[in-house]
Parts: structure tokens; C-alpha cells; sequence
């Protein structure tokens, strides 16, 4: 039993972290696709 909420566990954490690597890469990507659409509309 311990062994299974180990993994379950191990296995949120790797979700968490990936998420928050997704925020970021978005994060970071979002203001340059922002600036590009304001650099066509003008």
C-alpha cells in the first residue's frame, strides 16, 4: 500500500511540474504573439 501512494504521489508531482513548465513556456511566448498581432493590425 505505501508503495502505491508513493507512486501515486511521485506521479502528481511530475503533472504539477509539467504544468508549471507549460505555464511558463506560454508565459514567455505569449508577449511576442501579442506583439505580432498588435505589428499586423498596424
Amino acid at each position: 500500500m505505501p508503495s502505491f501512494i508513493k507512486a501515486t504521489t511521485n506521479t502528481a508531482m511530475q503533472k504539477a511540474l509539467r504544468d508549471s513548465s507549460h505555464i511558463k513556456f506560454s508565459l514567455k511566448i505569449a508577449p511576442n504573439r501579442i506583439t505580432n498581432l498588435i505589428n499586423l493590425n498596424f
